[in-house]
C-alpha cells in the first residue's frame, strides 16, 4: 500500500489486470452478488442498464481473467479460478461500497499508466 488512503498493492494489481472499465466492475459485482446461480445476458443487460455489446465485451474480459464461466446456452456464472481471486473480488466489492471514487480512479489509471506517463513526456506543449 502506498498510503493510508491507497488501495492495497495486490488489489491494485488485480484491478489493473482484470477490470478495464466501470461497466466491467459493475458486471463482475452483479455476478458476484448472484453467485450460485447463472445469469443470462438479457438479465445482465436489463439489470445493469447496459448495451449488449458492453455486457458481451465485459463477460469476455471476465472470462479470460478467470472470474466467470459460461453456464448453459446463454448464461454465465461467477466462478473465480482460485480462492485468491474470490478474496480479491470480495475486497474490491467492499472498497467500492466504501470508496467508489478511489476504485474508479484506479480503473482509469489502469496498467498502462507507465506507458501514458512515458508518452506524456513527449507531448508537445505550447510555449509562450
Amino acid at each position: 500500500m502506498t498510503g493510508t488512503n491507497a488501495i492495497p498493492d495486490d488489489l491494485m494489481q488485480f484491478v489493473g489486470a482484470t477490470i478495464k472499465s466501470v461497466w466491467t466492475l459493475e458486471l463482475l459485482l452483479y455476478l458476484w452478488r448472484s453467485a450460485g446461480r447463472p445469469c443470462s445476458t438479457a438479465e445482465l443487460v436489463r439489470e445493469l442498464r447496459a448495451s449488449d455489446s458492453i455486457v458481451s465485451d465485459g463477460l469476455a474480459a471476465l472470462q479470460s481473467a478467470g472470474l466467470v464461466s459460461p453456464e448453459g446456452q446463454d448464461g454465465v456464472r461467477y466462478a473465480p479460478v482460485s480462492s485468491t481471486f474470490d478474496y480479491l473480488v470480495q475486497q474490491l466489492a467492499q472498497l467500492y461500497r466504501e470508496r467508489p471514487v478511489m476504485v474508479t480512479n484506479a480503473i482509469f489509471a489502469g496498467p498502462d499508466r507507465r506507458i501514458r506517463n512515458f508518452a506524456e513526456a513527449f507531448r508537445l506543449t505550447k510555449k509562450d
